[in-house]
């Protein structure tokens, strides 16, 4: 099945105002909303930032919302069931349409967790990802896996119509999974990214495919799109700056990738790259300390062994 369709005078301290007034409002990473919780980001349309302080490479872990008078979509259902709970009580603060589908952009429990708590929905992901998502869940009873997994797969793209709203259910290419998705708003201009964009944030490689993954931001950059939502990362007062931003994420993963390639090329060893790689220009990113090593091993392994789709 490639198409589916189902029928967001001056004193010293007047000088000291004048600074501060004329300061760019684009400050980088550090000028971001750290609010967890549910944030509105156009009509109808949310993000659930889940941050999580315990020692890793992301702030945070983003869920889509997509409110409509038909009902309610939510993009991926988070890490546990507890924080599914939470995403749905506030969902229900702010309509009383109720959840109808779920949409799995990825089978990383931090994003699929919650899943049972969306028994009562319809779900929908990508082929690859229930396929993966089903691995994971091979030591469950039948009756758990059958209230997670995916009712419908896609190949290329799905489209579902609901409430006056077209939701465009999209896989533009391997990236961070085998079976990325995104959800494109033709109508709102609005991209939820998921786990495929990290906004400054040093991105996660370590079973990613980093040749593929710039070849789908760049199909996603080409969306005719204003605002770009991260699977991971907090988001700046500026929606629109997340379409720099995802330019930012393109140029991390070109210059890895570019950095490993001539270490390859060399004949160095994966222990030798490791050693010789240094960004120090991407060490403000958070995630940097550890997730470095991670993406120079992982295409290193591309590169110079190659690997297959299972891979």
């Amino acid at each position: 099945m490639r198409n589916v369709t189902w029928a967001a005078g001056f004193s010293k301290w007047a000088l000291i105002f004048l600074v501060f007034v004329m300061v760019p409002s684009s400050l980088g990473a550090q000028d971001v909303d750290r609010t967890p919780g549910l944030r509105r980001i156009g009509t109808g349309l949310y993000v659930y930032l889940h941050t999580d302080k315990r020692p890793g490479v992301s702030s945070t872990f983003n869920s889509g919302v997509i409110v409509t008078d038909d009902g309610v979509v939510v993009i991926d259902a988070l890490g546990s069931e507890e924080i599914a709970r939470k995403v749905r009580q506030a969902v229900s603060k702010v309509t009383s349409q109720q959840v109808r589908f779920l949409i799995s952009s990825t089978p990383h429990k931090p994003f699929t967790g919650g899943n049972a708590v969306y028994a009562d929905t319809f779900r929908i992901s990508h082929q690859h990802t229930r396929a993966d998502y089903l691995k994971l869940l091979r030591e469950e009873q039948a009756r758990e896996v059958k209230d997670k997994l995916p009712h419908l797969t896609f190949s290329d793209r799905a489209t579902l119509y609901l409430g006056g709203r077209e939701i465009r259910i999209l896989f533009l290419g391997r990236g961070h999974t085998k079976g990325d998705t995104i959800v494109f708003l033709p109508q709102d201009r609005v991209v939820y990214m998921c786990e495929t964009y990290y906004y400054d944030e040093f991105p996660y490689i370590s079973s990613g495919y980093s040749a593929d993954w710039l070849r789908t931001l760049e199909a996603a950059e080409r969306l005719e799109a204003d605002i770009f939502i991260p699977g991971h990362g907090f988001l700046p007062p500026d929606l629109k700056e997340t379409r720099p931003g995802l330019r930012r994420h393109w140029q991390i993963l070109k210059d890895v990738h570019d950095a490993v390639e001539v270490q390859v090329k060399q004949g160095l060893s994966e222990d030798e790259t490791v050693a010789a790689v240094d960004l120090p220009q991407f060490k403000k990113y958070k995630g940097y300390q550890r997730a470095m090593e991670i993406a120079v091993r992982r295409i290193y392994r591309e590169r110079a062994k190659g690997l297959s789709n299972d891979s």
